[in-house]
């Protein structure tokens, strides 16, 4: 159990595999349809699957999303390309906002089954990231977690993502086929 929940053991690649087959359907869809209007949800697919093989921490000294990256003495190129990486992230969550927050609202509204799934999709995915390193946050506090209870938030941390993962996939899966439908209802009246 403790092999199958440890970070980069089989949980954790199940996971990516699901964002990554979700990251090739938005992708094709977008080569497919010809428009790049959806770019931003492939990215942050990306973005999500490469975060989760910890690839923000491996190609520089502290991370990207670490502030020591660029206040301390790392390499020019890593600063330059973790800010890249970070403005092409608040572009493309800022493109999202702006272009899918009302629409996916009002699929939440209507009840529609992808809209749910990625809302519960990002819920678990907040209640992981709590729960990712909790013996080392808790610590600071001056809370001793017991091996046992930090085995447990690690395993509860893997499997949310694991499941969010599987949402997020059904989600897209969802929104592309009520997008078929609708367009197929469009030529056929």
């Amino acid at each position: 159990m403790d092999q199958a929940f440890t970070e980069g053991g089989p949980v954790e690649a199940t996971s990516v595999a699901f964002l990554a087959l979700a990251f090739l359907i938005l992708a094709v869809d977008m080569v497919r349809s010809g428009g790049w209007a959806r770019w931003h949800l492939a990215l942050l697919t990306a973005a999500l699957a490469l975060r989760e093989l910890d690839m923000d921490k491996a190609l520089t000294q502290h991370g990207i999303l670490s502030a020591r990256l660029y206040s301390s003495a790392a390499p020019l190129e890593q600063k330059i390309a973790g800010a890249f990486a970070i403005a092409a992230l608040v572009w493309a969550s800022l493109r999202l906002l702006r272009r899918d927050l009302l629409p996916w609202v009002a699929a939440l509204r209507r009840k529609e089954s992808w809209a749910w799934l990625s809302f519960t999709a990002f819920g678990l995915y907040c209640v992981a990231k709590t729960l990712d390193g909790a013996a080392r946050k808790l610590a600071t506090w001056g809370i001793a977690l017991s091996d046992d209870h930090s085995r447990l938030t690690t395993f509860a941390e893997e499997g949310l993502e694991l499941v969010a993962a599987i949402f997020l996939l059904l989600s897209v899966l969802g929104w592309q086929l009520r997008r078929k439908f609708s367009r197929c209802g469009r030529m056929h009246s």
